[in-house]
């Protein structure tokens, strides 16, 4: 499909050894450190001719976006503001201050203004400690059948027919998996839910790496702002709601800043993928031997 798409042949502005060290340190970006904000449906390639990302603008049916956008966003329920992702957060881990002004046991990340309001969550499927269905998606189950999946399949669509490389191999890993932890007609086994949260440079773990991550946005509200940046090569991509972007959430990356006035808009990233632990911990069911029984 990368005929049908514009390709932005990218160079980098330093080596991969200067993005990864951005990670040892709390790295927010601005609209400084990009050159180019991506408007249009493109593939940008790095200079070994692998994809970086992928825009596909207008790719979902909007009454699905709108469908699944209640749920999404009450499915980013927890706060980053005493969670653990440091690196995303932006911040440094320090010790709970527990109401008695003492420090408690556990480190997290501490108060801090700009993170006010920004949560995540969790939907579909995860193997810690045990393959399991999220507690969000099994307490709203049905509306999670009915107002999320489909989404999901259509995003699922869009990646096959865009990086079909990529979405065979994720594939064959999700076939790995024992399918009742597969989203039903997806690659994907869980979708994790980002409200308004502006990330530090990062990366993502816990995806299959020789997969691709695929997100999209729900929004409402007026903002600016917000574009899934990669330092290295001083680019953005400013995805909105209905586009599909395709993007290596292996190599550093993180937002730019949102501009707006916070209670008037809302910005929910879903992140699609396929979590590959599962492959292990969740195995799919070997099939008989001829003339004997299952494997165990």
């Amino acid at each position: 499909m990368r005929g049908t798409l514009s390709v932005r042949r990218l160079v980098p502005a330093m080596n991969g050894d200067e993005a990864f060290a951005l990670l040892n340190s709390p790295t927010l970006l601005t609209r400084n450190d990009v050159d180019t904000i991506v408007t249009e449906s493109e593939i940008g390639l790095r200079p070994d001719g692998e994809p970086l990302y992928v825009l596909i603008k207008d790719a979902l049916p909007y009454d699905l976006c709108a469908a699944a956008y209640p749920l999404t966003m009450s499915a980013a329920n927890a706060t980053i503001i005493g969670g653990i992702r440091a690196i995303a957060a932006g911040a440094y881990l320090e010790p709970r201050i527990l109401k008695d002004g003492s420090q408690g046991r556990r480190n997290e990340i501490p108060f801090t203004p700009r993170l006010v309001g920004a949560r995540n969550g969790m939907l579909g499927f995860f193997e810690k400690p045990k393959c399991h269905m999220t507690a969000f998606t099994a307490n709203n189950w049905e509306r999670f059948e009915e107002e999320v999946m489909p989404l999901a399949r259509c995003v699922d669509e869009v990646f096959r027919q865009y990086l079909p490389a990529r979405y065979a191999a994720q594939a064959e890993a999700a076939s790995l998996v024992e399918p009742r932890f597969v989203i039903a007609g997806t690659v994907f086994s869980t979708i994790t839910t980002n409200r308004n949260w502006v990330t530090a440079v990062h990366t993502d773990s816990g995806d299959l790496r020789n997969g691709f991550g695929v997100q999209t946005l729900l929004t409402a509200g007026d903002f600016e702002g917000g574009g899934y940046a990669f330092p290295q090569y001083r680019v953005a991509i400013d995805a909105r709601m209905t586009d599909v972007l395709l993007a290596d959430v292996h190599q550093p990356h993180g937002n730019l800043p949102i501009i707006g006035e916070m209670g008037q808009y809302e910005r929910v990233s879903l992140i699609f993928y396929l979590r590959e632990a599962m492959m292990r911990v969740c195995p799919a069911p070997r099939p008989f031997a001829q003339g004997g029984t299952a494997a165990r």
